[in-house]
Protein backbone atom coordinates (compact mmCIF):
# COMPACT_ATOMS: atom_id res chain seq x y z
CA UNK A 1 0.00 0.00 0.00
CA UNK A 2 1.20 3.45 -0.28
CA UNK A 3 1.98 4.32 3.14
CA UNK A 4 3.66 1.42 3.80
CA UNK A 5 5.39 2.35 0.61
CA UNK A 6 6.09 5.88 2.43
CA UNK A 7 7.68 4.15 5.41
CA UNK A 8 10.16 2.10 3.70
CA UNK A 9 11.02 5.48 1.94
CA UNK A 10 11.27 7.20 4.94
CA UNK A 11 13.16 4.38 6.59
CA UNK A 12 15.78 4.39 3.74
CA UNK A 13 16.11 7.76 3.45
CA UNK A 14 16.89 7.84 7.39
CA UNK A 15 19.68 5.11 6.61
CA UNK A 16 21.59 7.46 3.87
CA UNK A 17 21.26 10.51 6.27
CA UNK A 18 23.12 8.56 9.11
CA UNK A 19 25.54 6.56 5.80
CA UNK A 20 25.93 10.13 4.73
CA UNK A 21 27.00 11.40 8.17
CA UNK A 22 29.45 8.83 9.07
CA UNK A 23 31.12 9.65 5.80
CA UNK A 24 31.00 12.87 6.93
CA UNK A 25 32.83 12.22 9.67
CA UNK A 26 35.32 10.47 8.10
CA UNK A 27 35.82 12.80 5.65
CA UNK A 28 36.64 15.57 8.54
CA UNK A 29 38.91 12.63 10.43
CA UNK A 30 41.14 12.46 7.29
CA UNK A 31 41.24 15.96 6.56
CA UNK A 32 42.00 16.69 10.06
CA UNK A 33 45.27 13.74 9.53
CA UNK A 34 45.87 15.51 6.17
CA UNK A 35 46.65 18.63 7.88
CA UNK A 36 48.70 16.97 10.50
CA UNK A 37 50.86 15.40 7.10
CA UNK A 38 50.99 18.94 6.13
CA UNK A 39 52.93 20.27 9.52
CA UNK A 40 55.29 17.02 9.10
CA UNK A 41 56.16 18.37 5.39
CA UNK A 42 56.60 22.10 6.91
CA UNK A 43 58.94 20.60 9.75
CA UNK A 44 60.83 18.05 7.54
CA UNK A 45 61.20 21.39 5.13
CA UNK A 46 62.53 23.65 7.50
CA UNK A 47 65.02 20.85 9.21
CA UNK A 48 66.67 19.88 5.81
CA UNK A 49 66.81 23.94 5.16
CA UNK A 50 68.29 24.34 8.71
CA UNK A 51 70.59 21.35 7.65
CA UNK A 52 71.73 22.58 4.40
CA UNK A 53 72.77 25.89 5.67
CA UNK A 54 74.63 24.24 8.92
CA UNK A 55 76.35 22.61 5.83
CA UNK A 56 77.24 25.88 3.66
CA UNK A 57 78.18 27.81 7.03
CA UNK A 58 80.53 24.92 7.56
CA UNK A 59 82.12 25.44 4.48
CA UNK A 60 82.47 28.55 4.58
CA UNK A 61 83.93 29.05 7.80
CA UNK A 62 86.34 25.69 6.32
CA UNK A 63 87.25 28.59 3.51
CA UNK A 64 88.09 31.46 6.47
CA UNK A 65 89.92 29.07 8.33
CA UNK A 66 92.14 28.21 5.33
CA UNK A 67 92.16 32.03 4.81
CA UNK A 68 93.70 32.55 7.98
CA UNK A 69 96.42 30.18 7.67
CA UNK A 70 97.20 31.82 4.49
CA UNK A 71 97.53 34.96 5.48
CA UNK A 72 97.68 35.34 9.21
CA UNK A 73 99.11 39.03 9.30
CA UNK A 74 95.35 40.32 8.95
CA UNK A 75 93.57 39.57 12.67
CA UNK A 76 91.09 42.63 12.23
CA UNK A 77 89.28 41.38 9.29
CA UNK A 78 89.92 37.37 10.46
CA UNK A 79 88.50 38.79 13.84
CA UNK A 80 85.51 40.71 11.99
CA UNK A 81 85.06 37.46 9.57
CA UNK A 82 84.35 34.88 12.74
CA UNK A 83 82.24 37.44 14.35
CA UNK A 84 80.09 37.15 11.36
CA UNK A 85 80.43 33.34 11.04
CA UNK A 86 79.60 33.31 15.07
CA UNK A 87 76.25 35.38 14.25
CA UNK A 88 74.96 33.24 11.81
CA UNK A 89 75.78 30.31 13.45
CA UNK A 90 73.50 31.35 16.56
CA UNK A 91 70.70 32.66 14.14
CA UNK A 92 70.70 28.93 13.00
CA UNK A 93 70.33 27.04 16.15
CA UNK A 94 67.75 29.64 17.27
CA UNK A 95 66.23 28.53 14.05
CA UNK A 96 66.39 25.14 15.52
CA UNK A 97 64.95 25.53 18.50
CA UNK A 98 62.03 27.79 17.13
CA UNK A 99 61.46 24.89 14.95
CA UNK A 100 61.40 22.35 17.93
CA UNK A 101 58.78 24.86 19.87
CA UNK A 102 56.97 24.32 16.58
CA UNK A 103 56.82 20.49 16.95
CA UNK A 104 55.94 20.70 19.94
CA UNK A 105 52.71 22.71 19.67
CA UNK A 106 52.33 20.61 16.72
CA UNK A 107 52.60 17.79 19.28
CA UNK A 108 50.09 19.30 21.69
CA UNK A 109 47.77 20.55 19.53
CA UNK A 110 47.21 16.85 17.34
CA UNK A 111 45.27 13.92 18.39
CA UNK A 112 46.98 11.13 20.11
CA UNK A 113 48.78 9.21 17.27
CA UNK A 114 50.50 12.01 15.93
CA UNK A 115 51.53 13.05 19.12
CA UNK A 116 53.19 9.91 19.52
CA UNK A 117 54.49 10.59 16.19
CA UNK A 118 55.70 14.16 17.01
CA UNK A 119 57.04 13.11 20.50
CA UNK A 120 59.71 10.48 19.00
CA UNK A 121 61.01 13.02 16.83
CA UNK A 122 61.17 15.42 19.65
CA UNK A 123 62.76 13.05 21.83
CA UNK A 124 65.84 12.23 19.47
CA UNK A 125 66.17 16.37 18.95
CA UNK A 126 66.03 16.56 22.79
CA UNK A 127 68.84 13.71 22.67
CA UNK A 128 71.17 14.68 20.18
CA UNK A 129 70.32 18.40 20.74
CA UNK A 130 71.94 19.63 17.26
CA UNK A 131 71.36 23.58 18.65
CA UNK A 132 73.87 23.25 21.38
CA UNK A 133 76.44 21.73 19.24
CA UNK A 134 75.49 24.86 16.67
CA UNK A 135 75.82 27.49 19.87
CA UNK A 136 79.41 26.01 20.88
CA UNK A 137 80.54 26.31 17.29
CA UNK A 138 78.92 29.70 17.47
CA UNK A 139 80.54 30.85 20.48
CA UNK A 140 83.88 29.53 19.17
CA UNK A 141 83.87 31.66 16.10
CA UNK A 142 82.70 34.31 18.39
CA UNK A 143 85.65 33.95 20.08
CA UNK A 144 88.00 33.28 17.67
CA UNK A 145 88.87 30.02 19.63
CA UNK A 146 89.24 28.14 15.71
CA UNK A 147 90.38 25.04 16.54
CA UNK A 148 87.61 22.97 16.88
CA UNK A 149 84.54 24.58 15.28
CA UNK A 150 84.77 22.58 11.95
CA UNK A 151 84.39 19.37 14.39
CA UNK A 152 81.79 21.05 15.94
CA UNK A 153 79.80 22.25 13.15
CA UNK A 154 80.08 18.50 11.16
CA UNK A 155 79.26 17.28 14.97
CA UNK A 156 75.29 19.79 14.14
CA UNK A 157 75.35 18.31 10.46
CA UNK A 158 75.30 14.70 11.80
CA UNK A 159 72.66 15.42 14.51
CA UNK A 160 70.52 17.23 12.46
CA UNK A 161 70.42 14.66 10.18
CA UNK A 162 69.46 12.11 13.26
CA UNK A 163 66.53 14.31 13.76
CA UNK A 164 65.26 14.25 10.27
CA UNK A 165 65.51 10.78 10.43
CA UNK A 166 63.43 10.47 13.59
CA UNK A 167 60.98 13.02 11.99
CA UNK A 168 60.87 11.04 8.92
CA UNK A 169 60.13 7.74 10.74
CA UNK A 170 57.25 9.81 12.11
CA UNK A 171 55.37 11.03 9.30
CA UNK A 172 55.86 7.50 7.58
CA UNK A 173 54.00 5.69 11.13
CA UNK A 174 51.17 8.50 10.48
CA UNK A 175 51.24 8.06 6.96
CA UNK A 176 50.84 4.43 7.38
CA UNK A 177 48.14 4.82 9.88
CA UNK A 178 46.06 7.28 7.33
CA UNK A 179 46.43 4.33 4.24
CA UNK A 180 44.71 1.81 7.35
CA UNK A 181 41.96 4.59 7.96
CA UNK A 182 41.28 4.97 4.33
CA UNK A 183 40.80 1.45 3.52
Amino acid sequence: TDAEQRKRTGEALDKAVEKQQAVENSLTEMLRHLSQWDDYGKFHEELNKIRQEQERLAGETLEHLQRQLRKPDEPKQTEKKSAELGEKQGELSRRFEALRQQMRRGRDEGDAQGAAALERALEAAERENPAEAMRQAGQMLDENRNGGVAGKQQEAIEKLGRVMQALSASKADDLNRLVAKLR
